[in-house]
């Protein structure tokens, strides 16, 4: 207000927009805070008088996905056929565990039930950049169906080879 700059116009001149460079170098995608802006400046009619006291604030915020930093995984194949994921992931509540035992049981073509998930030890299990905004499903997920195609393949390779057949 002390500039003479209109709050809507400050904002939309200072919004990262499609494209656009993080802090960190984070090419960004999916943002559509401009959009967001101009919806909210029409339906909250940001220009109208409101008694003292009274008011409509806009404010934004950016979550860092970091879904650029590698995450690794393990699918070991037990002697039982049970299958043992080993992974870096911390399940913290927000689901990690069931969805990379799904990946690894559609990868595997078994049962969830048949999975069991390694205890978190930084001596034995794979390094993931850490739980925080979300990347898990993405990173860890992508690692984790690498690790359980990898998996896959190995035992497709040895059964052909004993059965004397294709691996396909």
């Amino acid at each position: 207000e002390d500039l003479g700059i209109d709050p809507v116009e400050i904002r939309l001149k200072n919004a990262v927009e499609e494209g656009s460079e993080s802090a960190i170098g984070e090419t960004l995608h999916s943002v559509g805070l401009k959009e967001t802006i101009n919806k909210v400046a029409q339906a909250t009619d940001l220009e109208k008088k409101r008694p003292a006291g009274r008011g409509v604030g806009i404010a934004s915020g950016h979550l860092f996905t970091a879904n650029f930093l590698p995450d690794s995984a393990i699918v070991r194949v037990n002697d039982d056929g049970s299958i043992e994921l080993f992974k870096g992931s911390v399940e913290m509540g927000q689901g990690t565990n069931i969805v990379l035992s799904q990946i690894v049981s559609e990868v595997m073509e078994i049962s969830v039930d048949e999975i069991s998930i390694a205890m978190i030890d930084t001596e034995f299990t794979p390094q993931a950049w850490g739980t925080f905004s979300s990347r898990h499903t993405f990173c860890s997920g992508n690692a984790v169906k690498l690790a359980a195609e990898d998996a896959r393949k190995q035992l497709f390779d040895v059964a052909a080879d004993k059965l004397k057949a294709k691996p396909d």
